[in-house]
């Protein structure tokens, strides 16, 4: 039986080609030779014993077996960088430092981060910002241990209206030579759907709906994360669903549009959640800056046609 198979440092190499597409340009991030990258995913294979790219003219592809390894492995990187992010604060804290600890969501970490840290750098001069990228599931866990002090968080039944930050609208990517007409719920619930896992709030929410309008929701693969269902829908194996702070065109696989899901628009609301004890001046204070985001990040979105990728 192989074991041990599971080097992080692979699995950071494997994450990177399929972020990227292609060994070239996974080297040039990860800052490594590309013949060496080659030679450790190679041997990645080899140990398994199943290829985990398909090589193709258009880049690397991941295949089925390649996806639920990447899956894996992006969770792996998040724990272990949220082990590292309680060190480091544990250090910081030892030496009297003062650090807003914010978990939120990867995919609008990767999107949002830089409007974050400096508007919280403005409310919060005395403070440094810690953020956190972190699932929702593992967001409360995060909050619940008192680990991090306020989490972005999804889909969260029960919510008071008051801790509600925003709004957000889901719109369905496709293929760009599809049109980017927006696409009636009825339509996305009977496309091949990629959806990630049972019990994500995505997934959840998109079940309830479907559920509430007598609707089959037709998924035809269960992918996690952001970046493998991009590539699932690039390579022509079906549709998936995003919120519409995580389509802007910079972070679109080429070849991709958003289309606008009507007949009901759907939208799920991203809330607040604070650890015991969090002074209110914090909380609230932080509450008001998170909302200045979510409301410039929303008047700067753009019309579905408009965010094609390049």
């Amino acid at each position: 039986m192989v074991r041990d198979f599971l080097d992080i440092r692979r699995l950071r190499y494997l994450v990177a080609i399929a972020e990227t597409g292609t060994l070239t340009a996974a080297g040039r991030s990860l800052n490594i030779a590309q013949p060496a990258l080659s030679y450790h995913l190679k041997e990645l294979e080899r140990m398994i014993g199943g290829t985990l790219f398909e090589r193709k003219v258009s880049g690397m592809e991941p295949t089925p077996l390649g996806l639920i390894l990447i899956g894996h492995a992006v969770q792996i990187i998040d724990r272990i960088r949220e082990a590292e992010g309680d060190i480091l604060r544990c250090v910081r804290e030892d030496l009297g430092g003062d650090s807003i600890r914010l978990t939120i969501i990867p995919s609008l970490a990767a999107v949002l981060s830089p409007v974050l840290f400096r508007d919280f750098r403005t409310a919060f001069p005395n403070h440094s910002l810690h953020l956190i990228d972190a699932r929702s599931s593992f967001a409360r866990e995060l909050i619940e241990k008192e680990q991090a002090d306020i989490a972005v968080q999804l889909d969260d039944t029960g919510t008071p209206q008051d801790d509600i930050l925003a709004w957000e609208g889901l719109y369905c990517i496709t293929l760009a030579d599809q049109g980017d007409a927006p696409m009636t719920f009825a339509e996305v619930a009977s496309s091949n759907l990629i959806l990630p896992a049972t019990g994500n709030p995505l997934r959840v929410f998109l079940e309830n709906a479907a559920r509430e309008k007598s609707l089959p929701l037709r998924v035809s693969m269960e992918v996690d994360g952001f970046e493998p269902r991009k590539r699932m829908v690039r390579a022509g194996l079906g549709t998936t669903v995003f919120g519409e702070y995580t389509i802007s065109p910079d972070v679109m696989e080429p070849g991709l549009v958003a289309r606008r899901i009507v007949q009901p628009e759907l939208r799920r609301p991203l809330v607040l959640l604070s650890r015991r004890g969090l002074p209110e001046e914090l909380r609230s204070r932080s509450k008001t800056v998170l909302r200045k985001v979510f409301e410039v990040g929303s008047s700067g979105q753009t019309s579905p046609p408009a965010l094609h990728a390049p």
